[in-house]
């Protein structure tokens, strides 16, 4: 856990026994992690911190934690960054755990980030719900790898960092209001970023800040301009670089699905069936007739 604790912002992490946790996300999305951990056996345990921590996690772990977490409903919770928790878990547990770091925090609400902030906001979420089911996606991506690279990830926890804030979406709306739309030029400027590094990994931090917006306004108002998620963009165009591949050159279908940011030919499949509906082979064998 020491690598891994330095990433996602440990303070202080003590258990009395090993827990081994799969997957592990906490060096793909930008200022974000995510571990899934399952248990059998009893344990202690003390940690503390500076990242905010959201988790889906069994009662046996819930309860047994001194002071309590922050009851988001269901089996989500809430750990306020720099606070001490300690547990004596005696049932088996299983529990995943998304840490949203200060810097994370404070580049998506525009606003200093601290623990009477966390317990201000965390007290009003109404919308948990929502946030159980953003948290099941994230998961299946950390446990598919993130086959389509950060975007996605960063994506649905920008949509969780909203949903847990209510107190400042408020101000936040306002400040948006300022900037209706994303003008012809900055909306090239981002599409010709995406083009250009469309095969390596795309980060939504890079897209926001090339057009000198926050990360929430720059995914409203680029989905207000082109119809789809800044993820879902990327997608298409990897989809439609590939099939010109494709239709036009004899390359191998693996080097194609590598040249154009998908993980594997089996992920380009799977987005071409999504986008598309028919199988990248579709596209060669049209080309032979």
């Amino acid at each position: 856990m020491s690598n891994l604790g330095v990433l996602l912002g440990s303070l202080k992490y003590q258990v009395s026994r090993p827990i081994a946790f799969s997957p592990v996300s906490a060096d793909v999305w930008r200022g974000a992690g995510l571990t899934c951990a399952r248990t059998n056996f009893a344990f202690s345990s003390e940690a503390a911190f500076s990242s905010l921590t959201i988790q889906r996690a069994t009662r046996s772990l819930t309860d047994a934690l001194r002071p309590a977490r922050i009851d988001l409903g269901g089996v989500l919770s809430a750990n306020v960054p720099e606070q001490d928790y300690r547990a004596r878990v005696t049932a088996p547990m299983t529990c995943a755990t998304l840490f949203l770091t200060r810097p994370l925090l404070e580049t998506a609400l525009d606003m200093t980030y601290t623990p009477s902030v966390s317990v201000q906001n965390l007290t009003k979420v109404r919308t948990a719900g929502v946030v159980a089911h953003l948290m099941q996606a994230l998961i299946e991506d950390a446990q598919a790898a993130s086959p389509g690279g950060p975007l996605l990830g960063e994506s649905i926890i920008a949509a969780i960092i909203q949903v847990l804030h209510p107190v400042e979406l408020g101000k936040m709306e306002i400040r948006d209001r300022r900037r209706a739309a994303l003008c012809s030029k900055d909306l090239r400027t981002v599409t010709e970023l995406i083009d250009a590094r469309l095969s390596a990994p795309l980060h939504l931090e890079d897209l926001a800040k090339a057009v000198d917006l926050s990360i929430r306004q720059f995914s409203r108002l680029f989905k207000n301009a082109k119809g789809v998620s800044p993820h879902q963009y990327v997608v298409n165009a990897r989809v439609e670089r590939a099939r010109h591949l494709i239709s036009s050159t004899q390359e191998p279908l693996d080097e194609i699905a590598w040249s154009v940011g998908f993980a594997s030919r089996n992920h380009m499949a799977t987005a071409f069936g999504r986008v598309l509906g028919v199988a990248p082979s579709h596209f060669r064998h049209s080309r032979q007739k």
